[in-house]
């Protein structure tokens, strides 16, 4: 059965789950950095008691109320509508673009220093370099407008304009990416495009390819239509 949100972007529950499972180089690089700022904290065993076993009243009064449960729920459901308003704006901008392209690009590597973070780093400043190449300013006399869309830069404001922590900003980055694409393809006659971080060692990664979700992107955009070499461009980078 496919999971209600790959049923809504209309992707293969296969693909949809290697989309998903990428939370995770967002959620792993702030982890890392998490733990090398803060010296891990041991907390200390509860000295063991005698009490007498908890009656079934004690045990009952242990668990939420229902007008506990409600409250949180609908306060969570609330958070909910506010990012989501939060994304259609975002989104509701972007189509005022005449053209909008979209980056698949790997995370920026985090605080690692393995060649393989540092190599990250390096396609997330050229993924930055192609995304101001490539975006104009909102202007209603110009002709036409272009809108590049960064997925590093962002979601990282989003997250930080939402209150998001590193999980949930994971798998929104997988609900993003996949609307700015369906926007992207909407305006593919008007010269949009998807440009994919490719290192030029090919023998990182796989073939180039460093960020785990690329390759599921670069699935998505080819099923979306984009055409490699036409307006589906590998951007190398050293």
């Amino acid at each position: 059965a496919m999971s209600p949100l790959s049923a809504a972007l209309d992707l293969p529950l296969d693909l949809f789950r290697l989309l998903e499972d990428c939370d995770l180089e967002a959620e792993q690089s702030a982890t890392m950095q998490q733990v090398q700022a803060k010296p891990k904290q041991v907390q200390a065993k509860p000295k063991a008691t005698h009490a007498p076993p908890a009656t079934a009243a004690a045990g009952a009064g242990s668990h939420p109320s229902g007008s506990a449960l409600k409250a949180v729920r609908s306060t969570e459901a609330d958070r909910k509508d506010i990012l989501n308003k939060h994304l259609e704006d975002q989104l509701k901008t972007m189509k005022s673009y005449t053209r909008v392209n979209i980056i698949s690009t790997p995370w920026d590597g985090g605080c690692g220093s393995s060649p393989i973070d540092e190599a990250k780093r390096r396609g997330a400043q050229k993924a930055a370099e192609i995304a101001k190449k490539n975006t104009t300013k909102l202007n209603p006399r110009s002709s036409i407008t272009e809108y590049t869309f960064n997925p590093n830069t962002a979601l990282r404001d989003f997250a930080q304009s939402c209150g998001m922590g590193d999980h949930e900003s994971g798998t929104r980055w997988v609900e993003m990416w996949s609307m700015v694409l369906q926007v992207c393809k909407d305006k593919r006659d008007q010269g949009s495009k998807v440009f994919v971080m490719r290192h030029k060692d090919k023998t990182l990664g796989e073939e180039g390819i460093l960020g785990k979700a690329q390759q599921a992107e670069i699935a998505m955009a080819k099923r979306s239509g984009f055409v490699e070499g036409k307006d589906l461009i590998f951007v190398d980078f050293n």
